[in-house]
């Protein structure tokens, strides 16, 4: 068996195992052959994509008119500088075009020969070649899309711990205990400011005296049943603040009517998020929510005043012991009495934070103190953890591009031993040869890289559209360096593996062809 036969039957072997492999990891070998086959499918649309490539490029040549060719040059360039503004992902691509053009355009014939036979040398190996483009441009694309993704979750989580070092320490107790952990964070030393609110779990009840089950409808099977299954979000609790004395929510926008002030205390207006504006709750300002406390039993009608909303990034940690129905005071312990939960927040000094989190809880053993800088440490420690997996991750997938670079320069210096023996005969020494391997590996690891820059925004895009809750966006300056890394580790494997090759004499090769 030789040709085609054979090269599809090695191919299916490679598809069978490498869905054997992946059966066992997933344990379902119905989307393990969906996978490997729908990668198998992308993988031979990308090695046909870079075999077209491949053959444009192996025609570049002198331009036949100096004139034209500086023309389009300045074309290719304007275009790739508007791309750096305006496109940045296209932007390696474009580069690489108008480098290549203007070698074709500058450089005399003397300088343009490591090239010209650089890219006839790949147009004639193109199936080759291909593959070899697939395999390192998969490994720069993971390297690129980890790193980027890696990068922005460290930002956005160190980000998210530095906007809580405002408040570092929580302590919450009846409303009836409130006034026991005010007293005893008088004497800590280190603390700057305080804030206090009330909390309570309540369900909505009616909404303009419909039934909440009507507005929303049945709960699905998988809610188990509950009714307003989505009011836990939008209308799960109350929040109450001292209003009288103008404390108030901070950190929110308002979108529609008006905030809480000192008009609204002992009265039952409350703030609601704005989602609650659209379907199926179609809410409006001076709408009348009731509302049962979950422990007791009580039930209250509150009026709409306004609507806001919550930015989501940069929210401060107490942010989490809020309700989403923002109101007075009054109404969160009439709602809750002793079910109700009083919690304080603290800004405190770092220095002083160990010490005032134990003090306050051995002054006040019925309430629960919560250090934020303990859990900040257990973050952040996870947080690096994380990433040094992903660095791992990262190095097998690119070392496995790096391997197959280095394979493909092997079997490509064993198939050319004759044509590196005519190199040598005809006058091209050993640097001149190794010059000509050298520039045809730096073109892979560039177009490789390019391409993986172009991939790599994609991929963001879907991620950051289906699979993310943040927007992950192209990051320039790490596709740069993925792409400089990229051309350095196919030239230095070019290096590596051609060097004894590159050493045989002409006599020899030629005699064992």
């Amino acid at each position: 068996m030789s040709g085609w036969p054979l090269t599809i039957g090695l191919l299916a072997l490679v598809v069978l195992l490498f869905a054997t492999l992946a059966a066992a990891v997933l344990g379902d070998a119905v989307l393990a052959a969906q996978f490997v086959i729908g990668a198998f499918i992308v993988a031979a649309l990308l090695t046909g994509a870079f075999a077209l490539i491949v053959s444009g490029i192996g025609r570049l040549g002198p331009s036949g008119s100096a004139l034209a060719g500086y023309a389009v040059l300045v074309a290719l360039v304007a275009l790739t500088v508007l791309a750096f503004r305006r496109a940045p992902a296209i932007a390696a691509i474009l580069a690489l075009v108008s480098v290549l053009w203007a070698a074709t355009v500058v450089l005399p014939e003397r300088y343009l020969l490591p090239l010209l036979i650089a890219v006839r040398s790949m147009s004639r190996r193109k199936g080759r070649a291909s593959v070899t483009l697939v395999a390192f441009m998969v490994g720069i694309l993971s390297m690129t899309i980890t790193l980027t993704v890696a990068v922005s979750l460290e930002n956005q989580i160190s980000a998210a711990l530095a906007s809580s070092s405002a408040t570092n320490l929580i302590a919450t107790s009846n409303p009836s205990g409130e006034s026991t952990v005010v007293r005893a964070s008088q004497s800590l030393p280190g603390v700057k400011s305080r804030r206090d609110r009330t909390v309570v779990q309540v369900n909505a009840e009616a909404i303009n005296g419909r039934s909440l089950l009507d507005i929303v409808g049945p709960a699905p099977a998988d809610t188990g049943g509950d009714r307003g299954y989505d009011q836990g979000r939008l209308l799960g609790g109350v929040t109450g603040w001292d209003l009288a004395h103008g404390d108030g929510p901070t950190g929110i926008r308002i979108v529609d009517g008006r905030g809480l002030g000192p008009q609204d205390a002992n009265t039952n207006h409350v703030m609601v998020r704005n989602d609650l504006q659209s379907a199926p709750y179609n809410v409006s300002l001076g709408a009348a929510i009731t509302v049962q406390e979950v422990g007791t039993g009580v039930r209250k009608t509150v009026h709409v005043v306004g609507f806001y909303t919550r930015p989501r990034r940069g929210r401060a940690f107490d942010a989490f012991f809020t309700e989403p129905i923002y109101g007075d005071r009054s109404l969160a312990v009439a709602l809750g009495g002793n079910d109700a939960q009083s919690v304080v927040s603290f800004s405190v000094d770092p220095n002083q934070l160990t010490h005032d989190a134990t003090t306050l809880q051995r002054m006040v053993p019925g309430a629960l103190v919560v250090d934020v800088g303990d859990l900040t440490a257990v973050v952040d420690t996870i947080l690096h953890e994380l990433l040094n997996l992903l660095a791992v991750i990262t190095a097998l997938v690119l070392g496995a591009g790096i391997a197959v670079v280095a394979n493909g320069v092997a079997l490509a210096m064993l198939e050319r031993r004759r044509e590196i023996a005519i190199y040598k005969a005809i006058g091209f020494g050993p640097g001149s040869v190794a010059r000509f391997v050298l520039v045809e590996n730096a073109l892979i690891g560039t177009l490789a890289g390019s391409v993986a820059v172009l991939g790599t925004a994609i991929g963001l895009a879907i991620l950051s559209r289906y699979a993310l809750s943040q927007a992950i966006g192209f990051d320039p300056v790490v596709a740069l360096i993925v792409l400089a890394i990229a051309i350095g580790l196919a030239v230095i494997t070019a290096y590596l593996t051609a060097r004894s090759p590159l050493r045989i004499r002409p006599l020899e090769a030629l005699r064992n062809e």
